[in-house]
């Protein structure tokens, strides 16, 4: 599996694509993926090539339920592909529609899109549990400014 995790992962080469990214980027990841560590993403962030950039790192929080995973799948709503076993085994965890869909990942989209937003100048609000307390928040991991 991991010959083939290390394929996908070359398909996009930031060194090249990179260089042409010159309008604001933002790449929304989790603090668990184990298929993509964030640390994989510090040297392929220099490539590129505009200072208006961010790396913005959802965590994991399972305080309440269902629990937020800030995985490789938490873009994923939809798993049913898969029989439950195997998403667990290969996916890191069967898809569901959550929070981190509506108030991170879908958020981030349609501000960018729809209201003109900037994406290195998002900020998320991911709400309370049910008992108030706090959902982890959404932190900047890289940044191409000292902002």
């Amino acid at each position: 599996m991991g010959l083939a995790l290390d394929r996908l992962q070359d398909d996009v080469n930031l060194s090249v694509t990179g260089k042409a990214l010159t309008m604001p980027v933002a790449i929304l990841h989790g603090d668990a993926d184990w298929i993509v560590p964030k640390s994989e993403w510090d040297i392929p962030f220099g490539a590129i090539a505009t200072d208006r950039k961010r790396m913005y790192l959802s965590q994991t929080d399972t305080h309440g339920c269902p629990g937020h995973f800030a995985n490789h799948e938490q873009a994923t709503d939809d798993t049913s592909f898969f029989r439950p076993l195997l998403s667990l085994l290969l996916l890191d965890g069967v898809g569901a529609e959550d929070t981190l869909d509506w108030r991170y990942l879908w958020s981030a989209l349609d501000r960018v899109i729809r209201e003109g937003t900037e994406a290195d100048r998002l900020e998320f609000d991911l709400g309370h549990w049910s008992d108030g307390r706090p959902v982890r928040p959404v932190k900047v991991y890289l940044s191409g400014d000292a902002a």
